[in-house]
């Protein structure tokens, strides 16, 4: 196999991930709304004693989704970055040096 029909193979595996994140992504939006409905019910301010509680039982669903999202971007990121290596093969690689006017040594 040659190094170009592995580069192919491997772009087809990362479009295949891709898909996959996206059927993921979707199926979260769908959760996501049933617990929006779900969480509109049952979280009524009438069953905590002050506010601090209902926004603290909030607060704790919101840091929940907020580490999903996190590691879907920190997958994707990393996907972005092999795709980013792979794609700019035969141009030399920028370094830290080059971005900021410095010189490599």
């Amino acid at each position: 196999m040659s190094r170009d029909q592995s580069y192919l193979l491997m772009l087809e595996a990362s479009a295949l991930m891709q898909q996959s994140i996206s059927r993921i992504l979707t199926a979260k939006m769908e959760e996501a709304k049933i617990n929006q409905v779900w969480i509109s019910s049952q979280l009524l301010p009438s069953q905590y004693e002050d506010a601090s509680g209902l926004h603290k039982q909030s607060m704790e669903l919101h840091d929940q989704l907020i580490e999903v999202i996190d590691g879907i971007a920190k997958m994707e990121f990393g996907l972005a970055r092999n795709l980013k290596i792979i794609l700019n093969r035969d141009e030399p690689q920028q370094s830290y040096g080059d971005m900021f006017g410095g010189v490599d040594s």
